[in-house]
């Protein structure tokens, strides 16, 4: 073949290589978006423990609607929240900032990833009227990321009293970091904030309770001093976590 008919014919091969890289692609990134879309029916095995679990699999976990009082609205949810380990919030700027600025994280605590969560509202809660939060709030994540538990429980003991724009006041109180041999690692925090015109008694008072075992994370919050019913919720869930 000439060098004339060599140059002619060179565009068009690399053209039809193009298309056959581009088709290649194509076909990886659907079998690729097929296998994420099926994922939550088919159990990832590489994942450790009980994160191998499906969404619904891990939502039979937590609390079933039964187990709250009965005036309560009880709602579930699978809408995952990827964060794949410790989410960091980012500091407010002058003049509206936590101080110290890490403190900030601790406003609302978290450990990471939330991939299921039940939430409960008493009618009688009105924090939770007028801010749209439910009263009481469990979640499970898939724990491929360790390092979040670890961070968060570290954070809370360095931000044992922190502010928020010169004009809140946070305080956290640490109930309980365990970690036995044969059992979940348990972290309980009480978290107190008020304002520049509260008193201590009229300060808002938020329950937080995690717990760490077998590849999954158990959150769990109360806004409205209802600590000993999502204690229950949370001990339930971890005998179902526990069961063979």
């Amino acid at each position: 073949m000439s060098s004339p008919a060599r140059n002619a014919l060179w565009p068009r091969l690399v053209a039809v290589a193009l298309c056959v890289i581009t088709a290649t692609a194509a076909v990886i990134a659907l079998a690729t978006r097929n296998w994420r879309a099926d994922a939550p029916h088919t159990p990832d095995r590489m994942a450790p423990g009980l994160a191998a679990l499906d969404d619904q699999q891990l939502s039979g976990l937590l609390p079933r609607a039964g187990e709250f009082p009965p005036t309560w609205t009880v709602k579930t949810s699978d809408d995952r929240v990827d964060r794949f380990g410790y989410f960091r919030q980012q500091p407010f700027q002058k003049p509206f900032r936590s101080v110290p600025a890490e403190c900030a994280n601790m406003e609302t605590p978290t450990t990471g990833t939330i991939d299921v969560e039940v939430t409960g509202r008493n009618p009688a809660d009105r924090f939770s009227a007028a801010t749209g939060s439910p009263t009481v709030r469990l979640s499970l994540g898939r724990e491929f990321d360790r390092s979040g538990f670890d961070a968060m429980v570290s954070l809370a003991s360095r931000c044992s009293r922190f502010s928020f724009a010169g004009f809140f006041t946070h305080t956290i109180r640490i109930l309980e970091d365990s970690r036995p041999a044969n059992g979940p690692q348990r972290f309980r925090m009480v978290l107190t904030t008020t304002s520049g015109r509260q008193s201590a008694e009229g300060a808002r008072t938020e329950y937080f309770s995690f717990a760490r075992t077998a590849g999954l994370v158990l959150s769990g919050s109360d806004l409205n001093g209802k600590q000993q019913l999502l204690d229950t919720l949370v001990a339930n869930t971890l005998r179902r976590i526990g069961a063979p």
